[in-house]
């Protein structure tokens, strides 16, 4: 019974922080999308309301080049690409 007390409290705290790490990493991801989702549909909304054949081109052209590899796509890689195509754009 004293082994079991032990082992127990040893793997408790172990399995206790494995998954507030999974609940962590999952949130920090979760929110790294949700930015990134808003952030393309703002410029999406500028580019229909602009009624621009050009501007929508652009959009669909800045798309096409983020860095999407599916499921083993690197959040913060997309994110810092699609600021980094935000900031390129000519001045409105």
């Amino acid at each position: 019974m004293k082994y079991l007390a032990i082992a127990f409290a040893l793997i408790l705290p172990c399995v206790a922080s494995f998954y507030a790490g999974v609940f962590s990493t999952s949130f920090n991801t979760n929110m790294c999308y949700s930015n990134i989702l808003g952030t393309l549909a703002e410029q999406a909304k500028d580019a229909a309301a602009s009624g621009n054949q050009a501007e929508m081109e652009r959009y669909a052209r800045m798309i096409d080049a983020l860095p999407n590899a599916g499921y083993e796509s690197d959040c913060a890689k997309i994110e810092l690409a699609l600021q980094r195509q935000i900031a390129a754009q000519p001045a409105k």
